[in-house]
């Protein structure tokens, strides 16, 4: 949790990216060959468009939502079967998870502070992405639910976001 006066900063966009960057550095060598997949949890829309940046492939992918509704096709299988998985051996496996978008419920019953209220919310600055955010997660209505993200990462990607990066730079 990062602190109130901090939390305008952008600091867990960040230190999710930097968590991110040190997997995908600590395994540079394998990625030259093979992608790496990871999955992981979060209830922040920038810290998905950020990956979605980067990655090969991605779900949920905010950029790949429909313009009018914010809508993604439900889950493949194998993405499906790996969050189910992936909650089933978290410290609660009872939570709900829906298939279309990977919307987990109920992360925050007990912890009810952190969610995000009106002025906490990581808006994105792209339209499109911050309408798929209110549409899958309540933004704005204080709603438990946080995205499971699946993403690969390969070399290719790598390369792409690095030009990406240098034009976006001048």
């Amino acid at each position: 949790m990062i602190r109130k006066d901090f939390q305008k900063l952008g600091l867990g966009t960040r230190l999710s990216f930097l968590a991110l960057r040190k997997i995908i550095l600590r395994n540079i060598f394998c990625i030259i060959f093979k992608p790496i997949e990871i999955m992981f949890i979060t209830p922040n829309i920038r810290v998905l468009a950020k990956t979605a940046a980067l990655a090969d492939f991605i779900y949920p992918n905010p950029y790949n939502a429909d313009e009018a509704t914010g809508r993604v096709t439900p889950a493949d299988d194998d993405t499906w079967t790996m969050a189910q998985e992936l909650i089933k051996l978290s410290d609660n496996p009872s939570r709900r998870l829906d298939r279309e978008g990977l919307v987990l419920h109920g992360s925050y019953a007990s912890m009810p502070w952190l969610i995000y209220n009106g002025e906490q919310i990581p808006w994105h600055r792209d339209v499109a992405v911050n309408s798929f955010a209110k549409y899958y997660l309540g933004y704005g209505r204080k709603e438990d639910k946080e995205f499971v993200v699946r993403a690969r990462i390969g070399m290719g990607s790598l390369i792409r976001y690095y030009f990406r990066d240098l034009k976006s730079a001048k």
